[in-house]
This record gives C-alpha cells, structure tokens and sequence, in this order.
C-alpha cells in the first residue's frame, strides 16, 4: 500500500494570477481530491502535476497558454490540460478506472 503526505495545494498572491486578492495562504477547495507532486508559479499563470500525471492550469490565458480556447482571457480556477494527459476514467460509471491486468501482453492502447 502506497501512503502519501502532503500533496494539497494552497494559493496566495495578487489578482492578475489567482483572479481575486488573496493575501494569505488559502487551500483550493476544487483540487482538494487530488494530490500535487510538482508546481510552477508564475507572474500571470500557475500550474500543477498531480501525482497521476495530469496538468492543471490558471491564471491568464494569453493566447491559449493555460491550455484553454484563447477565447477563454482568464481561468479563475485550476482546470486540466485534457490534451497532454488526463487519467482514465470509466465511461460507463463515470468514476475513476485502473488497468487490472495486461492479460496476454495486452495494453491499455489495445482499448483505444
């Protein structure tokens, strides 16, 4: 069994990155299910890996960089970057799904 510690994500800073004034250190409540491995901070947009390998952006948008339409001028809250990875998921369900076996050196490609 795999134990983690730590991997929240709390935010502060001015309202060009997080969309509003936050001058303490304040967790984020629409990625409190999920654990952050790796972070960037920067001056107009932030960004988190969560431990399934997934990207999450927000902040400005220029030109699509959150990974969003560049129609879309700022993302107030972490949203996923679909297009590089997002973990699968049980279509049927609509829950979280894991690869149980490779039975006969099958691979989660072969279901695509």
């Amino acid at each position: 069994m795999k134990v983690m510690t730590g991997g929240r994500l709390y935010v502060a800073g001015p309202a060009n990155v997080l969309g509003r004034y936050c001058p303490t250190f304040t967790r984020v409540q629409s990625m409190a299910d999920v654990s952050v491995c790796g972070l960037a901070a920067g001056f107009c947009h932030s960004a988190v890996i969560t431990t399934d390998g997934e990207l999450w952006c927000w902040g400005s948008n220029e030109s699509g960089c959150c990974g969003q339409s560049p129609r879309t001028k700022f993302v107030f809250r972490p949203e996923l970057v679909k297009c590089i990875y997002e973990r699968p998921r049980n279509l049927a369900l609509g829950k979280p799904a894991r690869q149980s076996s490779v039975y006969g050196g099958q691979d989660a490609y072969a279901a695509v």
